[in-house]
């Protein structure tokens, strides 16, 4: 009977947690992900979408955030002018959360959670190697391959399947040069596996 009852409660509460909306999950975000922007905005700037109104507020450093996307399952957030965020709900118990700094050159971080933001590894698999495209000389590859050191890995979740864009900057160049090198390493998408980001 006790072994029912403590299987019960776990059930409901495993359940109750499955079922969050993405409203609630945002909600529910740990103020230590973005400590400028506490629960009660959060909760302001939900409200607006659902009443279609402007959604945005001002956060505790004066920069306006907005969310500019709301859906089931994605969540696209301005913070401020140079950086923004994207939550989107991968499966029943996986959420995606990127951060993006554009500063000049963009740059993102990548987290997995549980529905109650416990989290998970972030498993990206991605091939990072310069290749020589065959209209291109070896010694123009050459040339422009050494410039590719450093560079920035900048994502972007989709809004309508559970994809990933890689794409990469470089913060060292110019837009000419960046321009000639990126017809070396192009922009990828991966799918979700149900693990990794493959």
């Amino acid at each position: 009977m006790r072994k029912s009852l403590i299987l019960l409660l776990f059930l409901a509460g495993w359940l109750g947690g499955s079922a969050q909306s993405l409203r609630d999950v945002w909600i529910e975000m740990p103020d230590s992900l973005v400590p400028y922007l506490n629960r009660n905005q959060r909760t302001e700037l939900a409200d607006y979408v659902g009443m279609k109104a402007e959604p945005a507020v001002r956060d505790a450093l004066g920069d306006t955030v907005r969310i500019e996307r709301m859906t089931d399952s994605y969540l696209s957030v301005r913070l401020s002018g140079s950086s923004r965020m994207e939550i989107r709900l991968l499966d029943p118990s996986t959420l995606a959360l990127v951060q993006t700094w554009e500063g000049p050159a963009a740059e993102s971080r990548i987290g997995l959670f549980s529905r109650l933001w416990q989290r998970k590894p972030a498993v990206v698999v991605c091939k990072d190697v310069a290749e020589r495209p065959e209209t291109m000389s070896e010694e123009e590859f050459a040339e422009l391959e050494p410039l590719m050191t450093p560079r920035l890995r900048a994502y972007r979740l989709s809004a309508d399947s559970n994809s990933l864009s890689v794409s990469w900057s470089y913060p060292l160049l110019s837009a000419k040069e960046a321009e000639r090198v990126s017809v070396l390493l192009k922009p990828r998408v991966l799918t979700w596996n149900g693990t990794e980001f493959r």
